[in-house]
């Protein structure tokens, strides 16, 4: 509708234009009927149409501006005819190409030749549209590479996630496990000879299974060791020491030195005491089993800045240091003080034994 509205308003221009020329032209010609002699017309016409002179050259007149206003009329109308078929078509085309673009259909282009103002137009149309086709191209790589992005975080993090529950499964429940395999097999030792003293064993073994299942409901539910749920870290360190005292009669000593001067203000994180008394753990049981030390010695140095774990014993150490470490529970102490910024180091000592060193930088909860 806006190009024929616009069609139509060019037709009239173009009419009334012609209509001002033939006003122009009609007034000259009758300026020179009238100078040429156009009087002596009227005069030979006025007896014949028995009409006076003066009359006979209105008549004249009139009819010969008739005559060129129809001309000169039709002859606009069809120059403006003529002229406006392109016009049109180029007004139509521009037209279509707004409404597929509006639509999304990017990849049309107009074609307008000439070097008119449409033409220009259509041009600019055209590169307008190369530029939004370039941008949503580059919008949908940039979604498809996000996409991927996402994809491969969410497989890192699910890996992630899955070596951390191997780990907490290995240092919990593994850990616990081991203990409850001690106490039945000291129990059985003294079935035939003390029953009496294998008897007294099974509240502690029930206590241990009870604390196993602690482990695994824990590890559900937060991941936090069931040691450290009501008690503080010393305190578990003690307490863990006791009992593993208790059921192989090794001497289990820990000493703890802590520098800070308020504890309220400055508690030492609870993910930091999780990977401390874990990797106490770990080094603890790794040389009950393996190292069959005379002595085992805990100190934890807790200072401003940082928290030092030393698990030394005086056991016969490690053969292959380099085939020790792909162990899985001495790779996961360093894991641990890994993920928090720390380190973890085992190593030999003279004359004898083994020393686990774990340095994890201190940690403020916010308030």
């Amino acid at each position: 509708m806006r190009v024929q509205h616009a069609t139509l308003t060019l037709l009239g221009s173009y009419v009334v234009t012609a209509w001002a020329a033939a006003v122009v032209t009609a007034a000259a010609v009758v300026y020179l009927a009238v100078d040429r002699g156009l009087a002596a017309a009227a005069v030979v016409l006025g007896p014949v149409l028995s009409l006076p002179a003066g009359i006979a050259s209105g008549i004249l007149v009139g009819a010969i501006l008739a005559a060129l206003f129809v001309v000169v009329t039709l002859l606009a109308a069809a120059a403006s005819f003529l002229g406006t078929r392109d016009l049109r078509s180029k007004l139509y085309a521009l037209a279509d190409a707004s409404a597929l673009f509006a639509a999304g259909k990017l990849t049309h282009r107009v074609d307008i030749s000439g070097d008119d103002d449409l033409a220009v137009t259509a041009n600019q149309l055209n590169k307008m549209a190369q530029q939004l086709q370039n941008q949503v191209a580059a919008l949908q790589e940039a979604a498809k590479q996000q996409t991927e992005r996402e994809k491969s975080a969410e497989l890192s993090a699910t890996l992630r996630e899955r070596e951390r529950v191997r780990r907490e499964l290995h240092d919990r429940v593994s850990q616990d496990l081991f203990g409850l395999s001690m106490l039945c097999a000291a129990a059985a030792a003294k079935r035939s000879s003390k029953p009496e003293q294998a008897l007294a064993l099974l509240p502690e073994l029930e206590e241990l299974a009870k604390r196993t299942q602690g482990s695994m409901r824990a590890l559900l539910l937060e991941l936090r060791p069931v040691a450290l749920s009501e008690r503080a870290l010393s305190d578990a360190l003690e307490r863990l020491a006791q009992e593993l005292a208790a059921r192989t009669g090794l001497p289990i000593h820990v000493a703890i030195r802590d520098a800070r001067e308020d504890l309220q203000k400055d508690p030492l994180a609870a993910i930091i005491e999780d990977a401390l008394f874990l990797i106490a753990q770990e080094a603890l049981i790794n040389a009950l089993r393996h190292a069959h030390p005379q002595r085992i010695d805990i100190m934890l140095d807790i200072e401003r800045e940082r928290a030092v774990l030393r698990v030394v014993d005086d056991g016969e150490g490690f053969a292959d240091m380099d085939a020790t470490m792909t162990s899985i529970g001495l790779r996961s102490m360093a894991e641990r003080a890994t993920l928090l910024g720390g380190s973890c180091t085992i190593r030999n000592v003279s004359p004898r034994g083994a020393e686990v060193i774990a340095i994890i930088p201190r940690v403020r909860e916010e308030s």
